[in-house]
């Protein structure tokens, strides 16, 4: 009962998330992350 108000409300709050990992890149540990340089 309450999840059909919810239907009718907002499907996407109960509709699981398809938001995806983003793929790792080849330079570096993750997605985004670069190695860090340093000049010091």
């Amino acid at each position: 009962r309450i999840k059909d108000t919810f239907l009718a409300y907002d499907r996407s709050l109960v509709v699981n998330d398809s938001r995806q990992k983003e793929a790792k890149k080849p330079h570096g540990r993750g997605a985004r992350k670069k190695f860090q340089k340093s000049y010091r």
